[in-house]
């Protein structure tokens, strides 16, 4: 079987970051984790500090609604396709949630509707999500909500996504973006997130909030009690309220064993993305989500195709050990989230919703894998055009 995610881990190398931490005997947060920040911020090209490793994606995002402090006079929006825990901790802070449709060619939020619903109607923050590693424009984003409104963004699946000329991060007018490292992302630490927040008082709540709302420092207990040389450094305090969501060393280990690895996966990504453009050019029904911005690099972590037989296609592929799916079905059909998108109209993200399909594209599989997947793809076609 052809899975649409499959992890590529050096086993060796992370075998001696993970004897590293064992032999340490430090498993919780330490100085893997501070490794791995200092590695991500190298790759992003910001600063270490603006960079804090937290337990997964869907905590960073629950803890940034959490530290904004956000009271129900405040509007927050969200695009259609989001991940479910993007409106679930928008609902969980206490804010107002509104749901706005996508823009079919690119998978995120459509910059039209943004425009209509802010003509009358001022929001606290939007929190968009970057379509498959995707880049919304933030700054073109920013222009419409006003600079009021707080920019966040769920990155999860867009990290490896850069200017092509490499010189700026592509996010750096966002007040918070948040990336995962679950099993299936492009960096694994099993479960594993990061979050970089420009505003340091902003980071050190976020920190605060994802440490039981203890004080943020950088030395433990024995390190304090060595420096004073004084007793008492079992006591603490409380600033806040909330939940203890930190990545652990270990995790950390498998996360640091992979970064000198991701400009690899990123070119056998883009390598698998021409091959499956070249290879379907010829089907009039195959559509691909755009890629037309010539100023990034893609992080292509999914390769999505539009299709007018997509569920046909997905069972046929199946049936040839080929394994696809759709990602995200839209908030607006599930139930928990409808009352919140009554007397509106999706028609983008219905159409998304029944016509596109994610075809497997990670840097485990080549190019034969691919010329396997695309004849199959062609072969269902051709099938369906003889009936």
């Amino acid at each position: 079987m052809i899975n649409l995610f499959k992890p590529n881990v050096d086993i060796d190398d992370a075998l001696i970051h993970y004897k590293e931490t064992l032999e340490s005997g430090w498993f919780g947060r330490g100085n893997m984790n501070n490794k791995f920040e200092e590695l991500l911020s190298n790759f992003l090209g910001v600063k270490k500090d603006q960079v804090h490793t937290v337990s997964s994606c869907t905590d960073a995002i629950f803890a940034i609604c959490d530290s904004l402090s956000l009271i129900e006079s405040d509007i927050v929006i969200v695009p259609t396709n989001s991940f479910p825990s993007v409106p679930t901790a928008v609902l969980a802070s206490g804010a107002k949630l509104e749901i706005l449709d996508i823009d079919i060619s690119t998978g995120n939020i459509c910059i039209n509707e943004l425009e209509k619903f802010c003509k009358n109607q001022t929001p606290s923050a939007i929190f968009v999500t970057d379509y498959g590693g995707i880049p919304i424009d933030v700054k073109k984003l920013k222009k419409v909500v006003g600079k009021n409104c707080l920019i966040l963004v769920d990155a999860a699946a867009s990290l490896g996504t850069s200017h092509v000329n490499n010189t700026s991060y592509i996010h750096k007018s966002a007040d918070f973006v948040c990336y995962s490292f679950d099993a299936m992302k492009l960096i694994t630490t099993g479960e594993g997130g990061a979050a970089v927040i420009k505003n340091k008082k902003l980071m050190q709540k976020f920190k605060e909030f994802t440490y039981l709302g203890l004080p943020a420092r950088s030395k433990s207990g024995l390190d304090v009690a060595k420096s004073k040389g004084l007793a008492g450094w079992w006591e603490y305090d409380i600033t806040c309220l909330g939940r203890r969501a930190v990545m652990s060393n270990l995790a950390a280990s498998l996360g640091v064993s992979q970064m000198k690895g991701i400009n690899k996966k990123l070119k056998i990504r883009s390598k698998n993305r021409k091959l499956y453009e070249s290879s379907l050019a010829s089907l009039e029904d195959i559509k691909f989500i755009s890629q037309s911005v010539k100023k990034y690099n893609y992080s292509n972590y999914f390769c999505t195709i539009y299709s007018s037989r997509r569920d046909d296609l997905a069972l046929y592929l199946l049936e040839k050990g080929v394994y696809s799916s759709f990602r995200y079905w839209p908030i607006n059909k599930i139930s928990f989230f409808k009352d919140f998108c009554k007397d509106k109209d999706y028609p983008n993200t219905n159409f998304m919703a029944y016509n596109a399909l994610n075809l497997p594209i990670h840097d485990s599989l080549n190019g034969k894998d691919i010329k396997k997947i695309t004849s199959l793809i062609i072969e269902f076609y051709k099938k369906n055009e003889k009936n």
